[in-house]
């Protein structure tokens, strides 16, 4: 009788455990579904992930600005071609990364439009930048008195 790691290493090659992506791994995909505004679901040709966008949490669809950063995100990028660079695995299974169309950096934009917060404790100075300058200029979610993250 194999040993269970025999097993497991035979169930990986054949393909029926599904990968775990690298960190810093890229995938090519069509967003399929957007759910919030931080989080979609990307069909590759060989599978379909639930995604997160690293750095950022958008107000809850109940929340004031919640539908709007969904939509926000989904103009963007609903039914679209994107590039994903993976760049963790968060707490539910997600991949979390940065979502690019073409040239443009998702991430980046919904925090530039006030659709989204910048994490604090995954921050990146340029998002950070950028959240402080529509937070500032009162775009989007800012715009709005006291909202909570």
């Amino acid at each position: 009788m194999p040993s269970r790691i025999t097993v497991l290493i035979l169930l990986a090659v054949s393909g029926c455990l599904p990968a775990v992506p690298a960190d810093g791994a890229t995938y090519y995909g069509n967003v399929v579904q957007v759910s919030t505004g931080d989080s979609l679901l990307l069909r590759t040709r060989s599978r379909t992930y639930r995604v997160r966008l690293a750095g950022l949490v958008a107000p809850d669809l109940a929340q004031s600005h919640g539908r709007q950063a969904r939509a926000a995100l989904a103009r963007f990028v609903q039914g679209r071609k994107v590039r994903l660079v993976v760049l963790a695995r968060d707490p539910d299974g997600r991949l979390a990364g940065r979502v690019y169309l073409d040239q443009l950096d998702i991430n980046a934009e919904l925090v530039r439009r006030g659709h989204v917060w910048v994490l604090a404790d995954e921050a990146d100075v340029a998002l950070t930048q950028l959240e402080h300058e529509a937070r500032q200029d009162g775009r989007g979610l800012w715009a709005q008195p006291a909202v909570e993250q």
